[in-house]
């Protein structure tokens, strides 16, 4: 079962469907696979997400603008390893990426997330 965007929270999602769209949240439940797009907002430096549960896993997000950089925190607070998948819907799929401080091809990532990491989307 995938929860689209927009469709409303799952029952391990208990956000409201602005906050899902806002971060561009789908939970894939049967493939314990969370996606996230989150949308950038031009004006704001810092922005974080309320905890949420994907199955059994706790999940706090926080997207921060670097004048380098955009840079998507993902941390695990509670529960097992949980698979994400992150993009930026606007940047051209060449845009270079990191995660943790190791260079990966873009535009998406995919990584087992166990404690705190962070995806950087680099400008310039």
């Amino acid at each position: 079962m995938t929860v689209p965007l927009g469709s409303g929270p799952a029952p391990s999602l208990p956000l409201d469907p602005a906050a899902m769209a806002r971060w561009g949240i789908a939970y894939d439940a049967e493939g314990g696979v969370l996606r996230l797009a989150p949308q950038v907002d031009r004006e704001e430096r810092v922005s974080r997400c309320a905890p949420f549960r994907a199955g059994r896993t706790v999940v706090v997000l926080e997207f921060r603008r670097r004048p380098s950089s955009l840079v998507l925190r993902v941390e695990i607070t509670f529960g097992p390893p949980l698979r994400v998948e992150a993009s930026l819907p606007d940047l051209p799929s060449d845009t270079p990426m990191i995660i943790d401080e190791v260079p990966v091809a873009g535009p998406r990532v995919a990584f087992e997330a166990r404690a705190t990491h962070e995806v950087a989307w680099l400008s310039g």
